[in-house]
């Protein structure tokens, strides 16, 4: 067994399915989430893929510091994957404060309950919103950091935060991961994503509305500066995503040296050819209708990825056509997510 390792939002997306990747991988994942953003319900799916018994859950606030502390002493905690936040770029635009409450503060409670550790490893969920509009693609690490909606510039914020720590204390040692766009579900489709009312991604809102007669997706933008004139994104394999968490992981406990690298597959797909490639592989028609321009959107975002490929030997292997099969079973398996 390797180290013991903590969670935060451990029963969120992109948690759930780190859990079930660190424990292939031999680790001891202690999980902390506050179900503002998750289900309970989760838990007994991990017990099944996993074929664990029970599964180490606090149901506690990341704000809280003191519980934090605790948590990370009691269990000997090494490292922590600190993924707990709110995520909707909309949703960050009606109430910023909400957004900066709660997405700096945990961070900086969290960082302040390792100081009071031994813990000194920490894997921050940042995202490629922090480049903003970008002059060109694909995107590097050293690009211009311009955020443009309160999402992305809290998620800036948190890494600066966590860079000046780590400055400060020549312990501490961290992997901010630059998120591109995570897609599908977990191959046994007992775990996914669950689009919930203030979801905007993609890919779960299309599996919506295409189970409900009647509903059009609205495309936020057809007049952008693509082929297309939709927006450009990358989007990743969840598995492929998690899986590079656990490589930068183990480039900063054998390297004692920090990172900041794109989680990215490096190919831009447009709104167009994602809603395209879902009504050739499900044999539908998804019908859609142009709106306004989404405030806070970039024209064109995915990433250069050859700092992790460099660095921490990754690369993202699952195409679009898996990311859908993986959508679907999880959707056959449980059409109403985790309700």
């Amino acid at each position: 067994m390797k180290s013991n390792v903590l969670i935060t939002g451990g029963l969120g997306y992109i948690g759930s399915h780190l859990y079930i990747s660190l424990i292939n991988e031999g680790y001891n994942p202690i999980i902390v989430d506050d179900l503002s953003n998750s289900s309970k319900n989760i838990l007994e799916n991990l017990k099944r893929i996993t074929n664990l018994n029970k599964i180490n859950f606090y149901y506690n606030k990341i704000q809280d510091t003191k519980s934090i502390k605790e948590i990370i002493i009691n269990n000997k905690i090494e490292s922590v994957f600190h993924l707990a936040g709110f995520k909707s770029i909309e949703e960050s635009y009606i109430f910023p404060y909400k957004y900066y409450n709660n997405n700096i503060n945990s961070t900086l409670s969290l960082l302040d309950a390792m100081s009071k550790t031994d813990c000194n490893k920490i894997i921050f969920s940042s995202s490629a919103c922090v480049y903003g509009n970008t002059s060109k693609a694909p995107v590097k690490e050293m690009d211009p950091l311009r955020p443009l909606n309160v999402y992305a510039q809290t998620k800036l914020i948190c890494e600066n935060m966590i860079n000046m720590t780590a400055s400060l204390n020549s312990k501490i040692k961290f992997a901010n991961l630059r998120y591109f766009n995570p897609a599908g579900a977990h191959e046994s489709g007992f775990i996914g994503e669950h689009a919930q009312e203030i979801s905007k991604n993609l890919f779960p809102v299309i599996v919506n509305l295409a189970n409900k007669s009647g509903n059009e997706l609205g495309i936020y933008g057809s007049d952008y500066n693509t082929l297309d004139g939709t927006p450009i994104r990358d989007y990743i394999h969840i598995m492929d995503l998690v899986e590079g968490h656990i490589k930068a992981l183990n480039y900063i406990s054998d390297n004692k040296e920090s990172i900041t690298i794109n989680l990215g597959t490096g190919k831009g797909i447009s709104v167009l050819e994602v809603i395209n490639s879902y009504n050739e592989i499900a044999e539908k028609k998804l019908n859609y209708v142009f709106k306004e321009r989404r405030k806070g959107d970039a024209e064109c975002c995915y990433a250069d990825t050859s700092l992790a490929r460099e660095l921490i030997n990754w690369s993202a292997k699952r195409n679009l056509e898996q990311i859908w099969s993986s959508i679907f079973k999880w959707n056959y398996e449980y059409p109403n997510g985790y309700d």
